[in-house]
């Protein structure tokens, strides 16, 4: 019979932070290898138009099917619970900011540690009570773990940081969070920001791929520039002296997350195109 091939991407890995040369010869050899398939099925609408803006595959070739998460798989944890399970008693009662990601440097958490830095400073001048108060919680594994735990030293925020590696799976514990943060260099469609939006977490994100297609900045989130840790303070800081304004965020990308990346749906679009 005709048999047809169909290849699925988690993001071009030409849009990864590498040397001009090495983009250029990613950027080839995805149009080599999308030429022997029939269909390239795509998660983020970022990287269907890099798909198409350097020539990687014609449009007719491209379907656009999100990753797609079950609303019902929200945090089963109670924020105490979580808390408990995660925190220090001396933490437990702290503003607590936190993500989940791999301990890479693909993931950018050395700016999330400093833009952490910056704002506990930011708190401590306006009431010293307040700035001890801010919390961070990394949840993750990976070979940057002592490079991190290293750099958290380095800025003195040891004390207040929490590294948490055996939290598996992760998003029973995004209860304990009460912002979400993620700093990646690049991305395709991080799942655990779509777990933080069924949480109703504000998020501070940075522009990366397809999480542009998540956050809409000021809407659902708050969008940062990539390896900028000032920036990514500035929106950290924002949601933090605007609770209502975050709260709102956080409602907002819920709904959104729920109307637009459905599982059922995301499977349906998958087995139609089988």
């Amino acid at each position: 019979f005709d048999s047809k091939s169909i290849y699925t991407i988690h993001s071009w890995t030409f849009n990864e932070p590498h040397p001009g040369w090495q983009q250029s010869f990613r950027k080839k050899l995805s149009r080599l290898i999308c030429r022997f398939y029939d269909l390239i099925i795509i998660p983020s609408d970022n990287d269907r138009m890099a798909a198409l803006e350097y020539g990687i595959a014609p449009k007719d070739k491209l379907k656009l099917i999100p990753t797609g998460i079950d609303p019902g798989d929200g945090p089963p944890l109670d924020r105490d619970e979580a808390r408990t399970k995660l925190l220090t008693p001396e933490a437990r009662d702290c503003i607590v900011i936190g993500t989940v990601a791999e301990f890479t440097k693909n993931k950018g958490l050395r700016f999330l540690l400093e833009a952490f830095a910056s704002c506990r400073r930011t708190f401590r001048d306006r009431d010293p009570r307040r700035g001890a108060a801010l919390h961070l919680i990394l949840i993750g594994w990976g070979e940057e773990y002592a490079a991190l735990r290293k750099k958290a030293e380095q800025l003195k925020i040891e004390n207040d940081v929490t590294f948490v590696t055996n939290a598996v799976p992760a998003s029973p514990y995004l209860a304990a969070f009460d912002m979400f943060v993620l700093p990646s260099l690049h991305e395709g469609l991080h799942y655990a920001l779509l777990e933080a939006g069924l949480a109703s977490l504000p998020v501070v994100a940075t522009d990366v791929n397809g999480t542009a297609d998540i956050i809409k900045h000021g809407k659902t989130g708050l969008l940062a520039p990539v390896a900028n840790p000032a920036k990514l303070a500035a929106g950290m800081e924002r949601l933090l002296a605007n609770p209502e304004f975050a709260r709102g965020l956080g409602r907002n990308l819920r709904e959104h997350i729920i109307k637009n990346f459905s599982l059922s749906e995301m499977l349906s679009k998958t087995f139609a195109a089988y």
